[in-house]
């Protein structure tokens, strides 16, 4: 284990720190978008305790990282810009849409400045606190994405900044057992649902109940129906509300899942911004 390398993951954990102050600072500037803020606040401060709990583990050998081709001093400067943006912020200098722009910019520049591969891949712990980052900063960066969508328009997004985020492999972890993609799902994006895999309270939902008894990934692995249309299971009465009222055809996600897999439908309907393929 070489110095610079826990030197780097405790400025990692400082970043983090910092992208947490900026993001309470805009909260208390936007009171309108406060929940928005402090909901992104919280979540950084939650990366920043993953970090700092590897850090006994680096010191004794028992989790690898690896500062190469990663510059100290960077991070260092990344951080002194945040500082400057939190003043900004605090002296009420900033628009929502530059607050939410410095954000976006923020979240994709951490993706791309591929600082997770401090922690190696294929490192155990390490390897799972990095997927973790790197998941939770591209949720991040959808989340601000969708909310300058929702405000401005689509056109009022960066060019660059949605192509990079199009461009991101998909989650397929956060698609559900029945096609739905639960990463370009408002709800989940808003955290008022947990999406398919952790939302463990969701015992009424039958398709979720026999893909977990079977351990499929989704229904596109069952081999007892040629179609998830033959199922009474995916097709119970729930799921026809559903379909309904949600102008969702969950039986073509399935569809497309077996043709193209979980992360290529992911990928597919993330461009698209939509949870499901809707009913004709």
């Amino acid at each position: 284990m070489r110095s610079g390398d826990v030197e780097t993951l405790m400025l990692f954990a400082d970043l983090e720190l910092s992208v947490g102050d900026l993001y309470r600072a805009f909260s208390r500037q936007f009171v309108e978008e406060e929940n928005f803020w402090v909901d992104l606040a919280h979540e950084e401060d939650q990366h920043q305790q993953w970090i700092l709990a590897l850090k006994e583990g680096v010191e004794e050998g028992n989790v690898k990282v690896d500062a190469t081709g990663i510059d100290p001093e960077q991070i260092r400067q990344t951080i002194e810009k945040l500082s400057e943006l939190k003043a900004m912020a605090e002296e009420g200098e900033l628009s929502l849409r530059s607050a939410l722009e410095a954000a976006l910019n923020l979240e994709t520049s951490l993706i791309e400045g591929k600082i997770f591969n401090l922690f190696l891949k294929h490192s155990d712990k390490g390897g799972e606190v990095r997927d973790e980052l790197l998941s939770a900063t591209n949720t991040h960066a959808l989340k601000v994405k969708v909310r300058i969508e929702e405000i401005w328009g689509e056109d009022a997004v960066n060019p660059r900044h949605r192509a990079f985020l199009e461009e991101q492999p998909a989650n397929g972890s956060i698609v559900a057992a029945c096609g739905l993609v639960c990463s370009a799902c408002r709800s989940f994006l808003d955290e008022k649902c947990k999406g398919c895999k952790e939302n463990v309270k969701a015992t009424w939902c039958k398709v979720r109940e026999c893909c977990a008894y079977l351990d499929y990934r989704t229904c596109a692995e069952c081999v007892e129906f040629t179609t998830p249309r033959d199922c009474g299971k995916f097709n119970n009465f729930f799921s026809k509300l559903y379909g309904f009222f949600q102008n969702s055809d969950r039986a073509a996600c399935i569809l497309q899942i077996r043709e193209l897999g979980v992360e290529g439908h992911a990928k597919k309907m993330m461009k698209s911004h939509k949870k499901t393929i809707p009913r004709h």
